[in-house]
């Protein structure tokens, strides 16, 4: 399996102390997806999910659960 390596940079941030607005970019192997949140990991997320969205590289499917795992089990 190939890894590809991915990097987020704050490129800017807008307004306000108590309103600011965030601008990042995320760099997945030679793509780039801009984003902007109120905070910086909202707008690694946002850019994560444009990538997500928007990439032509291709996906892995999705981990499934443990069938295993133990269930915390409420009492009262």
């Amino acid at each position: 399996m190939c890894q590809v390596q991915h990097q987020y940079c704050l490129t800017d941030e807008q307004g306000p102390a108590h309103r600011k607005v965030f601008f990042v970019k995320l760099k997945l192997g030679t793509e780039e997806f801009a984003a902007s949140g109120a905070s910086i990991k909202k707008a690694q997320h946002a850019a994560a999910a444009s990538a997500l969205e928007s990439t032509k590289l291709p996906h892995l499917p999705p981990k499934r659960l443990s069938t295993t795992a133990a269930v915390p089990v409420s009492s009262g």
